[in-house]
């Protein structure tokens, strides 16, 4: 009996601790919103119709497009007041704004029509005088309005997760108790600030409603109102009365308030259940399964899937019948984390007694086996005269046996053992490294040989004698790799040219000896085509077939490097002078340039070249002089020249430059010297503002203005972008707030931002923090993005698109790789370059090559922005083509945040009309 009852204490106490742990838990809110999540889906499991006590009128988009611009004239709703009034509904609320004074004759009106009336109910509710701000302000109706109405309360408090689920009983407005819409349009009022739970199974889509232009033009019977309770109210779209809510979606604020009216008037407002009750059944399952469900895991587990299902289903027909919230939140958790400390036990003290038995066997299996056979090493026991006694296995292995399964040693093996048996060498000096023939092939060998004396060896089992036993190693492989890495260190792996560093020790040592030199860097093109078309081995072997050729170019070239994926140096073997300096590169330029034919196929590439001579003594580093070649070479490239360029000290000056705004760039962020300015996009059919496109400007003190072109590509290289990219969207979506919510920002993303691996952590973080949503940003993609070929561009363009965010491609028409990437790129909205826009009207291929375009982003369903429209004629024919959007200096040059605000209200958005008029949920 004593140890049945310990045996029970052993298996509650644990139980009853994850119980406590529970309990604990839940008290702190642990479990709210999974508790939330489960009552959401047990509501969508048991839909149900609402009663229809409570009618909609709703301003929709017909009554907007009948009646006109909001906000309504009051004139309009004494009307619609006056029509409600004669049909004898039981009250009528208006969730409509009615703080400030409009025409003087619709407000008299109104306030006429709300004392004929008398049964209105006007809102009123509190909300921050701004986003961000701790400021509180006071939304209610005016007194001509109060004084002949009753207030109703119509704030609505969000979860967390932005989700209404609870609806107050009142609200406090200016230190006195408000009842909410809801209580009074359900006649339950209790005089409490408190919220109730709203009953989401009642299905928005059953609550009655009627278009508020069919009321004011008496389409509506006036039964559709007798005796019912109307609630007049928001539900268009861009009026902004729009509440999140677990199940449904995105509501109208009047849609809630007849929610909450519904579950009161009918003794549906869920009542949740105190979770003790969940957690001492819980107890009593946990007991079960450490009584039985540990014999038999799978069968325990089975068994506690199908009680908890159970548990589910009864939770449900609770909701279902009783409006019930039962929370089984805690269940989950508090069961797994026991469920998996049991077994995570279990499984423990099975691998300590796998673990105890395989050190069992390890001994035995140390203690039968012999050193001398299972080591890696050949060793060989070999005795006076040469005669192997012993050898092991790897000795057979490596070393030949006679007929008789004799080792028989090598000379070389055979010298070192009798040296060593003879005293001719001293101890300690018993390695050696040798070649020897072995099964047909020369192999390296290591052998460690060593002096000992052995009894019972030979004829004679009582007197001691010498051994040697030798240990070899075979290091053949070793060795080759050695020499193998010894070589790539200094060599490329793909062409066998020099590395970078090993190229500048070569022309130091000439530079340091006075020996004038001249180097040569060229800069292949086409690479990247016949690494597409004819796959990368060819070209690797192109690449080497590249060093060949400069390596026979001119009679003893002393060194050849390749400097990076397709760059190459060479060091002239003879002193040049300038000319023959630029015949020697024009020599080279000519050889790269004539076709590979021996690669199965004729292929030619392409070369820029760069050169620079230094005369004897010159004082000059070999990284100095290499430079100062690849700055040649850079120059050439840019400038697509067709010759080589010889090094310009003039290049110096730009290069310091370069270096100088790499050093302030950073500094500069942090001073905040740069700043974000926006040009307008247009819609082209009626003129209408759109968005933005976000440049980024730099005026630094001491360098002054700095152009994008020339300070983008710099940190591009040295990975700053990635900083500045962050920073141009942190502040382009704060900007964004003070915008109309239609108004989109378009910000640019280069080729080194998609490669760095943060650019989605860094469009989250930035949205998260302007708390804009993610639609109304956009990410222009130029073609040279695309030429760069990475693996992963469209997989890191997908996830960034599923986040809500589009992409445009910008200058389309520049590249030659955007075509094929079309049909596969998730791409929203193609950018023609100015280019073409500029053309029209003189260039006669300029509209073609429009109508072109158009016509395939048309096929694809993609939207056109035309960029560099200057002028009126631009736009008229961008109309006559049916182009979506355009921007350019006809509209505006780019503009600061308050010019461009400006302008939006020039162009009828303005900000403060946009968000001051519609109320939102709060």
């Amino acid at each position: 009996m004593r140890q049945r009852l310990g045996a029970l204490l052993r298996r509650a106490i644990p139980a009853a601790l994850f119980v406590l742990a529970g309990f604990w838990a839940d008290d702190r809110g642990a479990f709210a919103g999974l508790n939330d999540q489960i009552g959401d889906a047990r509501a969508a499991l048991v839909p149900r119709d609402a009663s229809g006590e409570v009618v909609v009128v709703a301003i929709d988009a017909a009554s907007l497009q009948a009646v006109g611009v909001w906000p309504w004239s009051r004139r309009v709703h004494a009307d619609l007041l006056t029509r409600l009034t004669a049909a004898g509904p039981r009250d009528v609320l208006f969730d409509i704004d009615f703080s400030f004074a409009a025409d003087p004759a619709g407000d008299r009106a109104f306030a006429a029509a709300l004392d004929a009336s008398g049964v209105a109910y006007l809102a009123g509710f509190v909300q921050r005088a701004a986003p961000g701000s701790p400021a509180i302000t006071t939304n209610l109706p005016l007194p001509a309005f109060a004084e002949r109405a009753w207030l109703a309360a119509v704030n609505v408090v969000p979860d967390a997760d932005g989700a209404v689920r609870h609806y107050p009983y009142a609200v406090e407005i200016d230190g006195a108790t408000v009842p909410s819409a809801g209580s009074l349009l359900a006649g339950a009022y209790v005089g409490s600030l408190d919220a109730f739970p709203l009953n989401l199974s009642i299905r928005p889509g059953s609550i009655s409603t009627v278009s508020a232009i069919d009321v004011l033009e008496g389409r509506v019977p006036p039964e559709t109102f007798a005796g019912r309770s109307v609630v007049v109210g928001a539900t268009a779209v861009e009026l902004g009365d729009q509440i999140s809510l677990p199940i449904h979606g995105v509501q109208p604020g009047p849609v809630v308030h007849v929610l909450a009216a519904e579950a009161l008037a009918h003794g549906a407002v869920p009542v949740t259940l105190r979770p003790g009750l969940v957690l001492l059944a819980l107890f009593g399952a946990m007991l079960a399964f450490q009584t039985f469900g540990l014999r038999r895991p799978v069968a325990g587990l089975v068994l506690l899937a199908v009680s908890l299902g159970a548990a589910e289903a009864a939770a449900l027909s609770a909701y279902a019948s009783a409006a019930i919230l039962v929370p089984t939140a805690p269940v989950y958790p508090v069961l797994g984390a026991f469920v998996l400390w049991q077994l995570v036990g279990k499984i423990l003290a099975s691998a300590w007694t796998i673990r105890r038995q395989a050190a069992e066997i390890r001994d035995t299996a140390a203690l039968l086996g012999t050193v001398f056979e299972d080591s890696s090493d050949a060793i060989i026991v070999v005795a006076a005269g040469g005669e192997v006694l012993r050898h092991s296995r790897s000795a057979r292995q490596l070393l030949h046996c006679d007929g008789q399964d004799r080792t028989a040693l090598p000379d070389p093996l055979r010298r070192h053992a009798e040296a060593l048996l003879n005293g001719q060498l001293p101890a300690g000096d018993g390695r050696r490294c040798c070649e020897v023939a072995c099964a047909g092939r020369t192999r390296l060998l290591d052998v460690t040989g060593s002096l000992s004396m052995a009894a019972g060896a030979g004829g004679d089992r009582t007197t001691p004698r010498p051994i040697v036993t030798p240990s070899v190693r075979d290091v053949t492989v070793e060795r080759q790799q050695a020499e193998r890495i010894a070589f790539l260190s200094d060599h490329d792996e793909t062409t066998g040219a020099l590395r970078r560093h090993a190229f500048l020790d070569r022309l130091g040592s000439r530079l340091e000896a006075g020996t004038p030199a001249a180097v040569f860097v060229l800069r292949l093109r086409g690479v990247e085509s016949v690494n597409s078309l004819l796959g990368r081995d060819v070209g690797d072997e192109l690449l080497a077939r590249v060093a060949r050729r400069l390596e026979t170019s001119e009679p003893g070239v002393p060194a050849v490097a390749r400097l990076g994926g397709k760059s190459f140096a060479v060091l002239s073997g003879a002193p040049l002078d300038a000319p023959a300096a630029d015949r020697l590169a024009q020599r080279l330029l000519e050889d790269i340039e004539e076709p590979f034919s021996s690669l199965g196929i004729a292929v030619s590439v392409g070369a820029s070249v760069g050169y620079t001579v230094r005369p004897a003594g010159a004082a000059s580093t070999a990284a100095e002089v290499l430079n100062q070649a690849e700055a040649a070479t850079q120059i050439a490239e840019a400038n697509r020249l067709a010759r080589p360029m010889l090094y310009d000290p003039a290049l110096a000056d730009r290069q310091l430059r370069a270096r100088r705004i790499e050093r302030e760039m950073a500094a500069g962020l942090d001073r905040q010297e740069f700043e974000v300015v926006y040009q307008p996009q247009h819609r082209v059919a009626d003129g209408a503002l759109v968005g933005s496109e976000a440049l980024l400007r730099w005026t630094s003190p001491c360098l002054g203005p700095v152009r994008p072109d020339e300070f983008i590509p710099i940190a591009e290289s040295t990975g700053f972008i990635a900083d500045l990219g962050r920073w141009v969207l942190r502040r382009a979506l704060r900007d964004m707030r003070n915008l109309p919510g239609h108004l989109s920002v378009a910000v640019n993303v280069s080729a080194a931002q998609m490669g760095h691996g943060t650019l989605m952590a860094d469009i989250s973080d930035a949205l998260s923090d302007a708390g804009v949503p993610a639609s109304r940003l956009w990410l222009e993609l130029t073609e040279t993005v695309l030429l760069d070929g990475s693996g992963g561009l469209v997989e890191t363009m997908s996830d960034i698109r599923f986040r809500g965010v589009r992409w445009a491609l910008d200058d389309f028409g520049t590249g030659y790789s955007s075509m094929a990437y079309l049909s596969r790129l998730p791409i929203d909205k193609i950018k023609l370059d100015r280019a073409f826009v500029a053309g029209l009207g003189d260039d006669p291929a300029a509209l073609p090559v429009l109508r072109a375009i158009n016509g395939l982003c048309r096929s694809l369903d993609l939207p056109l922005l035309c960029e560099g429209v200057e002028n009126d004629e631009h736009l008229a024919v961008l109309r006559a083509h049916g182009c979506a959007e355009a921007q350019g200096f006809l509209f505006a040059r780019p503009l600061s945040l308050p010019d461009f605000i400006a302008h939006a209200r020039a162009c009828g958005a303005d900000p403060a009309a946009d968000g001051g008029r519609a109320r939102g949920a709060t």
